[in-house]
């Protein structure tokens, strides 16, 4: 699990990748890094270009490793539960 942070519309936002415990292609992956550095710049691409039908722009600005990741995860489900509670 990584994370990427983008800029959209002037905001920025984090995606996180993940890959399948069960894909034996990519089981042992750890972090960003090890993964194809080609297969890396596709997924920044999509990301440049999939608000483009709404008239949006995107820019990346970097990855993060898998234990931002890991936080990003933690504190968006913690934001969750407290917005969900009582």
């Amino acid at each position: 699990m990584d994370q990427q942070q983008c800029a959209n519309q002037g905001k920025e936002d984090e995606k996180v990748l993940a890959v399948g415990i069960n894909n034996p292609v990519l089981r042992d992956v750890r972090d960003y890094q090890e993964i194809y550095p080609h297969l890396v710049l596709e997924i920044e691409h999509f990301f440049t270009v999939y608000k483009e039908l709404e008239a949006k722009t995107t820019k990346i600005l970097g990855w993060e490793d898998a234990a931002k990741a890991r936080t990003v995860v933690k504190e968006s489900h913690d934001r969750y539960k407290a917005k969900n509670a009582g």
